[in-house]
Parts: C-alpha cells; sequence; structure tokens
C-alpha cells in the first residue's frame, strides 16, 4: 500500500515515535499494551503460545509431508504454475476467487488493475496468487497455533516445497489481526495520485457498512449493493477526489476489463467477498481466546495474572459469532461464479 504504515504490532503504533526519542520506544510500546484489552499483548513466543517453534498441525503441512513421502504430487502449469494443481490438493474451490487491485501485498509491485492479486479459500486455507509473481502465498489455521503462512516458489524447473515464511506477519501480527498472527481484509479509500500521499481504509468483518467496503477489489455478481468502493481505481487525480465518487460499475464478471484468460474464472464473487469478510476476523477472535486461556493457565513467574482478559475474548467472540453490531445489507446480495452452490 503505498505511503501506508506496514509495521507490525506495537512497533507499527509506536515506529515513529520510536525513531525520534530512541529508548523511549520501549516504555510506550508497554504503555499501548497495557491499553488494548481487545488484543493479545503477549509474545507469540511466549511458554504458553510457542509460535515460532511448537508442531504445527495445517492443511499445508500434512500436503507438505505427503509431498515428501511420495503420496501427493503437484502439477507445474504454463498459466499459473502450481496453482490450479494446489488449489484442488487442498480442496479449495476456484469459484472463491476474490481479486483486489490495491497494492497490498508483498508483491505489490506487480498488482494492478489489469492484473490483480487473487485470493482463494475454504474454512482453513486460504491461497494468494499474482500472475508473474516468483511465489504463491498461503495462510493455513492450525488449531492451537492459529494461522500459519507458507510461501511456494513458482517454478517449474524445481521440486515443489512448501516453507514456512515468518516474514508474512509484518503485515499478519497487528492489532488489527488482534495481536495474533491472523487474516486482514481491507477496503481501501480513494487516494490522491501525489507520490507522496498515504493510503487509507478500514479493516472489514461483517460490522462494517456496505458502502465502505471493497475498496481496490473487483466485486462480480447478479445482486450487488448500489453503493460501495469497488471497481473503481484507488488511485486519482486531485480533480477527480474533489468530485463526488461516481456509483462503481455493477460486474458480472470481469471479462473485457483485462486479459482473465490465465485466471481460473472471470469472478469476483460478491457472496464469497460476504463469506471472507466474516472469516477473516472470526478467525483471529478464535485464535485469541485460545491464546488467551493458555497464557492464564500457564502464567509467567512474577507476573499478575489478568483474567478478565479471558472473559473479555470470549465475549467478544460470542457477540461476533451472533452477529451483533452486523451492519444491515439493502439489498439481496447475489454472487455469479456459483461460490454460495459450493459454500
Amino acid at each position: 500500500m503505498r505511503g501506508g504504515n506496514r509495521g507490525a504490532g506495537v512497533v507499527g503504533a509506536v515506529g515513529v515515535v520510536g525513531v525520534v526519542m530512541g529508548g523511549a520506544l520501549v516504555w510506550l510500546a508497554t504503555a499501548v499494551a497495557a491499553q488494548r484489552p481487545d488484543a493479545f499483548v503477549e509474545s507469540r513466543d511466549h511458554p504458553a503460545i510457542q509460535y515460532s517453534t511448537h508442531p504445527v498441525d495445517t492443511s499445508v503441512s500434512r500436503l507438505r509431508r505427503d509431498l515428501e513421502a511420495g503420496r501427493a504430487q503437484l502439477t507445474f502449469e504454463k498459466a499459473g504454475g502450481w496453482l490450479r494443481s494446489l488449489l484442488k490438493s487442498l480442496d479449495i474451490p476456484v469459484e472463491s476467487q476474490l481479486l483486489v487491485f490495491s497494492e497490498t501485498s508483498a508483491q505489490a509491485p506487480l498488482i494492478t488493475m489489469k492484473n490483480p492479486r487473487a485470493l482463494y479459500f475454504n474454512d482453513v486455507t486460504a491461497v494468494g496468487w499474482v500472475r508473474g509473481g516468483s511465489v504463491l502465498e498461503i495462510a493455513a489455521e492450525d488449531p492451537r497455533e492459529g494461522v500459519i503462512f507458507y510461501t511456494l516458489d513458482q517454478r517449474a524447473d524445481a521440486r515443489p516445497v512448501l516453507k514456512r515464511n515468518n516474514g508474512c506477519l509484518e503485515c499478519h501480527l497487528t492489532w488489527d489481526t488482534l495481536g495474533v498472527p491472523g487474516l486482514t481484509t481491507i477496503s481501501t479509500f480513494p487516494m490522491s495520485d501525489d507520490k507522496n500521499a498515504y493510503a487509507s481504509g478500514v479493516v472489514v468483518d461483517h460490522r462494517v457498512d456496505l458502502d465502505q467496503r471493497w475498496g481496490g477489489w473487483y466485486i462480480t455478481g447478479k445482486s450487488v449493493p448500489a453503493r460501495h468502493f469497488g471497481n473503481l481505481p484507488v488511485i486519482r487525480s486531485e480533480k477527480e477526489l474533489a468530485r463526488p465518487s461516481p456509483p462503481p460499475p455493477m460486474l458480472q464478471s470481469v471479462a473485457g476489463l483485462f486479459d482473465a484468460s490465465q485466471y481460473p474464472t472471470p469472478y469476483s464473487d460478491a457472496a464469497a467477498q460476504m463469506v471472507m469478510g466474516h472469516l477473516a476476523h472470526m478467525t483471529n477472535l478464535l485464535t485469541r481466546l485460545g491464546w488467551e486461556a493458555r497464557v492464564q493457565s500457564q502464567p509467567t513467574p512474577g507476573k499478575m495474572q489478568n483474567g478478565n482478559r479471558v472473559t473479555g475474548a470470549a465475549s467478544d467472540l460470542v457477540d461476533y459469532l451472533l452477529f451483533i453490531d452486523e451492519a444491515p445489507l439493502p439489498r439481496k446480495i447475489e454472487g455469479s461464479s456459483g461460490f454460495a452452490e459450493k459454500f
């Protein structure tokens, strides 16, 4: 995201101050953490967590073992590399495809409205693909440790190796993910084409009004809200920004907008967007509650434990499960890719 602060966790929140004030960073980080009862504030490598070192059991770790043992294989294709074969092996439907063109990935320089990043997901795994990119990006849920991140090099001349990549935590371990390794879907608001402009937006879940969602994403479907930020350029001239934002184009598919021939489908399904927006925050809430409970049951010697953190995490989870504060749906939302039927 151009100009955006992509720092992770506390360092991301107070990084500028830390640069200016040097040693004050530690004190400020502690103060900020103490003010976050809605997020996990301990280290991901707390003795009760051991995120970096504890064995994991994810869809990807199981596939990796099967590849190493010769029980599974992936096929490299000219269009998409390992993508289609990986999706099939992880039981991820291509109908879940979502297309994002805001520059919000580690492969941001390749992402444009003519070359959007594609995301695919099921209940426990998500895969990101950029046409022309050097890697596939994968996030998989472990029941104990939360979301584990992997990459797969897009090379036809090499054996496919699924590598764990904690570098993804730069963007996927922040206050927006509740202080745990997690998922986010971001709606990027229109911004100036000035090279010094900063991006802004909102992390989307089912509580965000629909007219604030989907900035930087393509949205396709048979019935979609009349107002949202999708399907329109994020970066605009000052003259364009001075005028009211036009209504988004209503798209059945992305056919004709760019060369979509290498993508598995020509859709960025509205129904899939609704599910992903709910699922991402739900995943983070579940991880946070598990981590808070484990820290409470294995306290750090000499440190007072706060049982209210577990109670608060449980309350937040239940409220979200019951769709408390869900944004109203102004009209029926219906996709066009077949995702709803697959789901």
